[in-house]
Parts: structure tokens; C-alpha cells; sequence
């Protein structure tokens, strides 16, 4: 039996006929909304306790249409300058501005008195797009063109398809330095890439680069192409963690090229002498926390050539932002390479010694972004049982500083200078190898993505006491051409 059931039953044992007519007519009146004092349960409200329903109302909200507003009359803002003066006695003072307040564009006047931009003044802080006259009070928008445009902060990997590329072209003109090549000079194109950056996903990301320069020549002489990225990034593995594999950029120099960012010019010291290479193949773990950026990256050693040895390298970065623009990096890699027979130990006969090498280097920087940067690196280097002094191997130690720095004088024009001391072995008869290196030059920036640098580079060498070997100062001046493609 129902509940319904139930109820009726329980009705007809308490009420008789007359009393049951009554309850059915005052039911019924219920159901066709005669009562309004008294409702069915609403089961579909208390189903959906936050569902509302919505009315019409029976009568327009307006009976009338609205009078236009009428359009006040706009006053030349001369004569609000006179009527300032005369009622206050002194002239009405331009906007003042900070040094930090962005400037409107001169080109910009108010739509309703004709205000000079010296009257006008943002009102929506770092949008710029809201303009106030401080003569009329009239708020109006900036017109796109002068709008500001947003800082383009990603990176290219962020992009679906990029394609982007660079240019070096170097003009040189040379004294003899070691050789009897007098006055050498020319056309050379120092280093042309290709990079092509594609997105998988949001999180996914993959590189080719494609490079070549003036010393990747092929057998006839023309300069030769090699791939000098291809790797693929997975972001966020874990927390802030990147995970990279492929061909890449090792991390023993990468902050202070950024900061350097005159790599047209030239390469920093340690990929200058060669000490360290640019890109190696491997798998690398980057991670941030805070100010704080790391990597550890295990590659082959080999650069980008193809691996074909079972010894590996080991790369690994700490870079700490101190305070603002200012850059701490301190750098480590070690490279096993294969035990050499030491042939001068005549009572362990075949006996192997250790040939691995490390490089060890600490930057520091200080940038001021588009205004000026400065920044000083060094590095040691051993390589274990590497100098045969003709009666025993012992190690190659070898130890390089630089400074550079370099200023915005204005949009178009920066100058810039570098000054290397470089020390091949330090071993004691090793001798006449040390050697400095410095490079000046004035960029232009022709366009936003073109740049010509005429720049003097100067390298001076040891002095020997030998009165036969005096290498002269090699004297290099060159005018760059420097473009990108993105």
C-alpha cells in the first residue's frame, strides 16, 4: 500500500461523507489556485533550491522616449587659459610630470578644447590608453596608434610556428700578426642560423637551428652547415622543472652571453678560446625557485659532433639575482675522458693515468635594461696529464678574465668595450703564450632588427726573449653588419 493509500484510509476513519466533500472542495480549490493562502509543495524547488524564476513586467519602465543629451559647447582652451588667469591672477601651469611618468604624444590634442599635449596627462596609470585635459576635464581614448604597445616577454618557443634567423657580416682589415699576411682584408659573412621553433602542446615545445660561419668550410672551401640546436623541452615536470633533450646550449656561459649581448662582435672568453663548447648533446634538468635558477645537464662532450666513446660530460649552473639587475653565476663542467698510457714510467710498464678535465668560472653582472651593463667573468681550467714537458706529462692549467661593458648613449646609438687576459698554461716552461684581447665599437641601430658596428679589435702576446720571435699587436678593424629575422 501507498502513502497516498494510507492517508486515504486514515481520512475515511475519521471524517464522515459530509466532512470528506468539504476537504475535497477546499483541495480543489488549492489545485486551481482559488486559495492563495495556501500552496502545494513545490518538489522541483526543493530540487533546485538556487533556480529562479524570472517574470516580465506587465507595464514598459518607459513610457516615454528619452530626450538626447544635449552636446555642450566646446571652448577653445585659450580662452580657458585667459579665464584662469583673470579669475586666479597667475597663468594655469602645465601638467608637472616625474621623470618616470610616460609622456604623452606630442601629436596628441584634446577632441574638445584642442589642448597641446603639456595639458594632458594619463589617467589609467601603465595602460595608456585613457587620456584627461586638465583644461576641460574632458576624458577621451588614445587613438591606437600612439596606444602602448605590449612588451613582447615571450619567447619564441612560446609561439605555435616561429621562424627567425641571423646575420653576421664582418668587413675586416688586418695587420700581419704570426703570419706574413700583410694588410689582409675582405668580405666574409662571420655566422648566418635558421631556427624554427614549434609548440606540441602548452607544456611541449621543440627547436632547429641550423648554423654556419666563416670557419665551417667544406672540402672545395665553401662555408659548410651544421645543426646547432635540436633538442625538446617539456615544461613543468614537476613544479618549476624543465626537462630538455637534444642538442643544446650548455650552460657554463649562457648568462654572461645575455648580459655580453654583443655576440656579433664576438663569442665571451670561454668560447672564445675554445675552452668549453656552445652546444652539446644530452639531457639537462632545469629548475627556478625564487631568484634562484639552476641546471645540470649530462651530454656527450663531443659538441655537436656525433658520439662515438662511451665518456660523458657533466655541466651544471647556479645563477642568483641578488638584488635587482644585479647577477651572480657560477659555473662547473667536467669532461672523462679516455686514460693515456704514461710511457715515461719505465717501472709500470702500459700504466694509464687520468686525462679528465674540468673548468670552473664565476660571473658577475650588473644590467640596467636598454641603458647599460657591465660585467666581469673568470675561469680555471685543468687538464690532468695533458703537457709532455719531455720528461713527464703533468696538467695544463689555464685561467681567463674579462670586463666588458657597454652604454646606450640614445635609441640609435651604443658603445661598447671588452678587455681579455688570457693564460693557455701556466706551467713553467710554458712560456710566451699569455695574450690580451680587447674590442671597441659604436653600434647604430639602423632598424629595430639591423645594426652596423664599426669596431677595432687588438690582441698583444707575451714578449719573448728570443730577439727572433716579436709578435707585433695584431690590430683588426672590421665594420659589422649584424640583422635578425623575427
Amino acid at each position: 500500500m501507498t502513502k497516498v493509500s494510507r492517508f486515504v484510509v486514515w481520512i475515511c476513519s475519521k471524517f464522515n461523507r459530509q466532512q470528506i466533500e468539504l476537504i475535497i472542495n477546499e483541495l480543489s480549490d488549492v489545485l486551481n489556485n482559488r486559495n492563495p493562502d495556501v500552496k502545494p509543495r513545490d518538489e522541483f524547488k526543493e530540487r533546485h533550491p538556487h533556480y529562479r524564476k524570472f517574470s516580465v513586467d506587465p507595464n514598459p519602465p518607459l513610457q516615454e522616449q528619452p530626450s538626447r543629451k544635449q552636446k555642450r559647447k566646446s571652448k577653445n582652451y585659450k580662452l580657458i587659459l585667459t579665464d584662469y588667469a583673470a579669475v586666479h591672477g597667475k597663468p594655469m601651469q602645465p601638467v608637472k610630470r616625474r621623470s618616470t611618468s610616460p609622456r604623452i604624444p606630442q601629436a596628441v590634442v584634446c577632441p574638445e578644447c584642442s589642448a597641446p599635449h603639456q595639458y594632458l596627462y594619463y589617467n589609467d596609470g601603465n595602460k595608456r590608453s585613457q587620456i584627461r585635459c586638465k583644461l576641460c576635464n574632458h576624458l577621451f581614448l588614445l587613438a591606437n596608434p600612439f596606444r602602448k604597445k605590449k612588451p613582447n616577454t615571450t619567447a619564441p618557443i612560446a609561439s605555435e610556428h616561429c621562424l627567425s634567423g641571423k646575420s653576421v657580416q664582418k668587413s675586416p682589415f688586418t695587420n700581419a700578426v704570426m703570419n706574413n699576411k700583410k694588410n689582409l682584408n675582405g668580405f666574409r659573412y662571420r655566422r648566418l642560423n635558421v631556427c624554427y621553433d614549434y609548440k606540441f602542446t602548452d607544456k611541449i615545445s621543440s627547436r632547429i637551428k641550423i648554423e654556419t660561419d666563416d670557419k665551417s668550410t667544406i672540402v672545395n672551401g665553401n662555408m659548410g652547415v651544421f645543426i646547432k640546436d635540436a633538442f625538446i623541452q617539456m615544461d613543468s615536470i614537476f613544479h618549476n622543472y624543465k626537462l630538455r633533450i637534444g642538442i643544446q646550449p650548455t650552460p657554463v656561459f649562457e648568462t654572461s652571453e645575455k648580459m655580453w649581448a654583443h655576440r656579433f662582435l664576438e663569442k665571451t672568453i670561454l668560447d672564445h678560446r675554445g675552452i668549453v663548447s656552445s652546444r652539446d648533446m644530452g639531457i639537462s634538468i632545469i629548475g627556478k625557485y625564487n631568484h634562484l635558477s639552476y641546471q645540470i645537464y649530462a651530454g656527450n662532450g663531443n659538441g655537436i659532433k656525433p658520439e662515438n666513446e662511451r665518456f660523458k660530460s657533466i655541466y651544471s649552473n647556479i645563477t642568483y639575482l641578488f638584488i635587482k639587475n644585479f647577477t651572480l653565476s657560477i659555473s662547473y663542467a667536467y669532461f672523462f675522458y679516455p686514460r693515456r698510457i704514461d710511457f715515461y714510467d719505465t717501472i709500470n710498464i702500459n700504466k694509464l693515468i687520468n686525462a679528465d678535465k674540468d673548468v670552473a668560472s664565476l660571473f658577475v653582472g650588473y644590467q640596467k635594461e636598454n641603458k647599460f651593463s657591465i660585467g666581469i667573468e673568470a675561469f680555471y681550467s685543468k687538464w690532468r696529464n695533458m703537457y709532455n714537458t719531455g720528461q713527464t706529462f703533468t696538467d695544463i692549467e689555464s685561467f681567463g678574465l674579462t670586463f666588458f661593458s657597454w652604454v646606450k648613449l640614445s635609441q640609435k646609438v651604443t658603445v661598447c668595450g671588452r678587455f681579455d687576459v688570457y693564460e693557455p698554461n701556466t706551467h713553467s716552461i710554458s712560456l710566451y703564450d699569455k695574450r690580451t684581447w680587447s674590442i671597441f665599437s659604436i653600434d647604430y641601430q639602423l632598424t629595430k632588427q639591423i645594426k652596423i658596428s664599426p669596431n677595432i679589435a687588438f690582441e698583444t702576446y707575451e714578449k719573448s726573449i728570443n730577439p727572433t720571435l716579436k709578435p707585433r699587436t695584431g690590430i683588426t678593424g672590421q665594420l659589422t653588419v649584424y640583422w635578425k629575422l623575427s
